[in-house]
């Protein structure tokens, strides 16, 4: 069992869709922290904005044990649109070092405008 796990000799691939409505302009996990043994490969990231008139500004980043790494910063997204946010898939990990999985927040510029979804896969190598 490595950390990261061999994702040529995998065990199990779970399909995950992670919903969240920014409720809020304060950080907001949009994905559960990586477990150990496993790896999270992200396929998409959407941004919808739900309000009707008003655009809004978000930031998604990676959260690596409190450091933070931005995917996009300050990105407008206009009113009834949706940004789809990855071009190529990313990997986040487990950091064994620090007992901690990376994650995904956002972050917006106004409360209640804007749904993040993520479509991504549990890979682990233990049986």
């Amino acid at each position: 069992m490595a950390n990261p796990p061999d994702i040529v000799a995998v065990e199990h691939i779970y399909g995950v869709n992670e919903c969240t409505k920014l409720t809020t302009t304060n950080a907001t996990d949009i994905t559960t922290a990586v477990a150990t043994d496993y790896t999270h490969k992200v396929n998409g990231i959407y941004i919808s904005n739900i309000d009707g008139s008003s655009n809004f500004e978000c930031d998604i980043y990676i959260d690596k044990n409190g450091t933070y790494y931005y995917i996009i910063k300050t990105v407008v997204i206009p009113a009834d649109s949706t940004l789809s946010v990855l071009d190529q898939p990313l990997y986040l990990n487990f950091d064994a070092g620090n007992a901690v999985g990376d994650k995904l927040v956002a972050t917006a510029s106004g409360a209640n405008g804007l749904d993040v979804c993520v479509s991504y896969e549990q890979i682990t190598d233990v049986a």
